[in-house]
């Protein structure tokens, strides 16, 4: 069973270079946006989605099993490597399979820039594909330290060279290459890490005993990528170019302040979960953390939300300015998130492969539905309002299967989703109402939303979320506080 000061250690390490990677992503977004058109994301939006459901039979799923298998990890290891690398060049040729015969279609006729993209788009399974078995060896080892530094030196390296490259005129081909020097170095360090040769084994005895949690892995995969990709799809399909091109703009910002979090802290409860023996005591931490995170996470998705205007208006004028209200819509859709990816580490910490499969599945198909209808009647913006609420729907019914079986479990699941976005509604309007009651410029008037947002928020997160209020109080304010008086207290003894 995992301490719990190693999981406290992970999510601190985690979350500290998440905040570095986050503003640096937020960085290399803006700037890039000022080389970049409309035109330009509506491409690689393409590229990303036609790249994103070939790579569905890419390695990601092996990850999952191997956690899951941790106890026979280094039995499993070797074939998990040959898989790898056999999926990885799988994928390089469906992708430039893609890269050939879809500019043909009368559909992507106009899309000059998607062959070169998607053929530097295929080199990056194929690295990443050597780095499936040291990325998982480092989890497992609790090795979080060593993976958050891999992670936050291969995203600084990504987003510098996506920066310069759209400078230099590359157009869309910049999000390609960058993804191709980030996946190198992330796997470059994590084999460097590793510090032991990895070795290669084709044992087909093992095939029957692992083709029935891939085949589910799998499935399950591929719903995730109907989800994750459909909104695009389904609006390249339906809409048109430059509608996509400043949703898929608009979505990579609101997404951008809980990915680098949520994604990060999913990989260090996967194997802290698989660790723990009692599923009562997973269901225990599943509830804490998914409750901290939304406290934290929901607010702060909001406030995105708040500001989206004032900060686009000063970064770009009006050149982006016609995608402010799907940024605002699916900045407050997407805080949701947090809590569906936390339940999914859960099911594949329990082994419950089949169960993520089948609900993952439904999930996708209602989702399909959703968008579908919203693009037909309302286009670009129907589909964020869609897509914004599909995400705390996902969430609230991923959780109430987690705590099934908890005490008043079936009660606190949509707590954990309706309690924060209700203070943050009430919090929301109010700073609005204020703000907009005042005449003042761009950056005070951000500024004043933040503080007054935050201010109700907290006042009234007290009153109703007494626990979790303080638990977030106890873990950051305090111990500075503690801090500063221990430093105080040596000065003056020193005077």
């Amino acid at each position: 069973m995992p301490k719990l000061e190693s999981i406290r250690s992970g999510v601190a390490w985690v979350t500290v270079c998440s905040a570095t990677s986050r503003l640096i992503n937020i960085f290399a977004s803006f700037a890039v946006a000022w080389y970049l058109s409309a035109d330009d994301f509506a491409t690689f939006g393409v590229a990303a989605t036609v790249a994103a459901f070939c790579e569905v039979i890419s390695h990601q799923s092996l990850s999952t099993i191997l956690i899951s298998r941790q106890r026979h990890f280094e039995e499993w290891a070797p074939f998990a490597a040959s898989l790898s690398l056999a999926m990885g060049v799988a994928v390089v040729a469906l992708l430039l399979a893609a890269a050939i015969l879809l500019p043909n279609a009368d559909l992507f006729e106009s899309y000059k820039a998607l062959t070169p993209t998607l053929i530097v788009i295929s080199f990056s399974p194929l690295v990443s594909a050597f780095g499936v078995v040291p990325a998982t060896r480092l989890k497992l080892q609790m090795q979080f330290r060593r993976l958050s530094g891999a992670t936050g030196i291969s995203n600084l390296a990504g987003s510098l060279s996506k920066i310069f490259l759209a400078a230099c005129g590359f157009g869309p081909l910049c999000f390609a290459l960058s993804l191709f020097v980030q996946t190198f170095i992330y796997v470059a360090l994590c084999t460097y890490m590793c510090k032991r040769p990895q070795e290669y084994n084709w044992d087909w005895k093992k095939w029957r005993h692992f083709l029935r949690d891939a085949a589910f892995v799998l499935g399950t995969a591929i719903a995730l990528k109907v989800i994750t990709f459909g909104d695009y799809a389904v609006l390249s399909l339906l809409g048109e170019r430059t509608e996509l091109g400043l949703y898929f703009f608009a979505f990579n910002l609101s997404v951008m302040s809980i990915v680098t979090l949520t994604t990060g802290l999913a990989s260090v409860l996967l194997p802290a979960f698989s660790r723990m023996q009692s599923k009562f005591e997973r269901q225990e931490k599943f509830l804490h953390y998914a409750s901290l995170i939304a406290v934290v996470m929901v607010p702060l998705c909001f406030v995105q939300a708040g500001v989206a205007r004032d900060v686009i208006s000063l970064a770009f004028g009006n050149k982006w300015i016609n995608a402010v209200t799907f940024i605002e819509v699916l900045s407050i859709g997407m805080a949701a998130r947090t809590t569906s990816w936390i339940a999914a580490s859960y099911l594949d910490a329990c082994g419950e492969f089949r169960i993520r499969f089948l609900l993952t599945s439904m999930a996708s198909i209602v989702f399909l539905i959703m968008v579908i209808s919203a693009v037909n009647l309302g286009g670009g913006t129907g589909l964020a309002i869609s897509v914004a609420a599909f995400y705390p729907l996902l969430s609230i019914a991923l959780s109430s299967y987690v705590l099934k079986d908890f005490p008043q479990g079936l009660v606190l699941a949509p707590k954990l989703v309706i309690v924060p976005y209700l203070l943050c509604f009430v919090a929301f309007i109010s700073a609005r109402a204020l703000v907009n009651a005042t005449a003042i410029s761009e950056i005070p008037r951000l500024c004043l939303f933040s503080a007054i947002f935050f201010s109700i928020y907290i006042a009234f997160g007290f009153k109703v979320m007494p626990n979790e209020a303080k638990t977030i109080f106890n873990a950051s304010v305090r111990p500075m506080h503690s801090h500063l008086q221990s430093k105080l207290g040596h000065f003056l003894n020193a005077k």
